[in-house]
């Protein structure tokens, strides 16, 4: 997951959060209508009367699209729970930054993926960025952060520093 957040529409960490949990309300709302049609095309499927009905009725070839349709349905349910689990980590990722950022430091680029994210944003100070590496080093949720860059940033205040937090050994929903 990447989340550009240098755009000229400035994002908080609550408004990136609540995307996040309405994805996860619509993928969550999708495997459900997706379940309900494949356990009644399966049902439908498996009913010996049916099929004999079905087979004087319908042609094979609009059997064929049926069980086609199934396994696309199965497919699409396999993709949304793969979706679902790396949401609900993102969403915990979110919950972590917004609970362990300090005030004076601002994120540009969060991307999640692969056990592993990377945070790149600026700070008011050299204090801040260590502070804030100390306290994801404190916190689970992001696995072992560690600072590969911090230099100034003159162009954003005098004393403002670019930083880059890279992590991996990220939590995931089986650990």
């Amino acid at each position: 997951m990447r989340i550009n957040l240098a755009s000229t529409h400035c994002c908080t960490i609550g408004e990136i959060r609540s995307l996040v949990v309405r994805n996860l309300v619509y993928g969550v709302m999708l495997i459900v209508a997706s379940y309900i049609v494949m356990v009644v095309v399966k049902a439908a499927l498996e009913d010996e009367e049916f099929l004999d009905s079905l087979a004087i009725s319908v042609s094979s070839e609009r059997l064929s699209q049926c069980r086609s349709e199934l396994e696309n349905l199965q497919r699409q349910r396999q993709w949304i729970s793969l979706s679902q689990r790396i949401g609900l980590q993102s969403v915990k990722i979110v919950r972590a930054l917004e609970r362990l950022m300090p005030a004076d430091v601002w994120l540009t680029e969060l991307t999640v993926g692969h056990g592993t994210a990377l945070l790149a944003g600026f700070s008011r100070s050299d204090s801040s960025v260590s502070a804030f590496l100390q306290a994801l080093k404190e916190g689970e949720e992001l696995g072992r952060p560690r600072l590969e860059s911090s230099r100034l940033a003159p162009h954003m205040a005098p004393d403002a520093r670019e930083f880059r937090i890279s992590s991996d050994g990220l939590l995931t929903e089986g650990n």
